[in-house]
């Protein structure tokens, strides 16, 4: 009994933990509040580092208002930008961009229409 202690001991003190992928999608949301303005709200797992989240990127005659708001938590990373388009949003290009490369992450769009209308799509890592 006596040698099988050191052994489980020295085993757990090599040990080394495991990762598991983090399968949440970033969500991605946007808020249409009229008049050309959108809020653009994201969040990012925490299996992501902050240094390596997406930014979301509108069409060129978006120009974001005011310098946005970022905040973390032990779950997510989460970023909100107000912006005003000169064309309305829907059916137009929204993309992630990735400082680096997209580590395998999905992401879920939902916009909000001023109208009340949801949209929703589930873009899997390939259509980023």
């Amino acid at each position: 009994m006596r040698r099988t202690i050191p052994l489980v001991g020295l085993l757990f003190a090599f040990s080394v933990p495991l990762a598991a992928h983090d399968s949440r999608p970033i969500l991605v949301e946007i808020s249409e509040l009229g008049n050309g303005r959108y809020t653009v709200q994201w969040k990012v797992p925490t299996s992501l580092p902050p240094a390596e989240a997406p930014d979301v990127v509108l069409p060129e005659d978006c120009a974001q208002q005011g310098t946005g708001f970022n905040t973390s938590s032990e779950t997510a990373l989460l970023r909100r930008r107000t912006f005003e388009c000169a064309q309305p949003l829907t059916n137009r290009a929204i993309q992630l961009r990735y400082p680096l490369l997209n580590p395998s992450l999905s992401a879920l769009f939902r916009m909000k229409a001023s109208s009340g209308e949801t949209y929703t799509r589930l873009l899997g890592p390939d259509e980023l």
